[in-house]
């Protein structure tokens, strides 16, 4: 069975692997032939996993629409104390690090769970930081507003004004698209195509 098998098989076992790294998501967003998976097993159960999006030789990016990816850990294999969980990670981090394929550029947007970026720094990666910042329970939209800094609320209030911005749902694809199309040129970005 090849490392994509297992994975689809993991991937409609496990609900905690990010919608970003699912085999259906990566499917649609790559290709099936563009990327692959690094997988790490422990008597035939997979402990840890990073998906790897190629769709040039030796160029691990990410794929378009693809907000984070990264590293899975089984959450089935975890220690109750902490610097034995922090050990364990590490080590399997670096048995993907050595399975990667070779590469010159890799770019990789982890998901927020991931914590521990040590065993990629030692192995001669760099990075850079980016924050996103989570919402967990958006059930009552008056108890978030009321968390938010004066500047935040201040710059929704302008874009409602100002710029009558509004959150709309059901929108026709054909203008969702229109309007994603509005926001790349501004950007002067090109996003994939419309069939993606």
């Amino acid at each position: 069975m090849t490392n994509k098998e297992k994975y689809e098989i993991l991937c409609s076992t496990e609900t905690d692997i990010p919608v970003f790294s699912r085999k259906q998501w990566l499917d649609c967003v790559c290709g099936n032939e563009n990327w692959d998976v690094v997988l790490i097993e422990n008597k035939n159960e997979i402990i840890a996993s990073m998906p790897v999006y190629m769709l040039y030789p030796k160029v691990i990016s990410m794929p378009a629409y693809t907000l984070s990816m990264g590293i899975w850990f089984n959450p089935k294999s975890t220690e109750s104390d902490y610097t034995k969980e922090l050990i364990r990670k590490q080590n399997l981090c670096e048995e993907i690090i050595r399975k990667i394929p070779r590469n010159k550029s890799f770019l990789q947007n982890f998901h927020y769970t991931f914590t521990d970026w040590l065993p990629f720094y030692r192995n001669g990666y760099k990075q850079t930081t980016r924050y996103s910042y989570i919402l967990l329970d958006i059930s009552d939209v008056n108890r978030i507003w009321n968390t938010f800094g004066k500047e935040i609320k201040k710059n929704i209030e302008k874009a409602r004004t100002k710029y009558k911005l509004v959150v709309q749902r059901g929108m026709p694809i054909k203008d969702f698209l229109r309007l994603d199309e509005q926001i790349f040129e501004r950007q002067q970005y090109r996003p994939g195509s419309y069939n993606l």
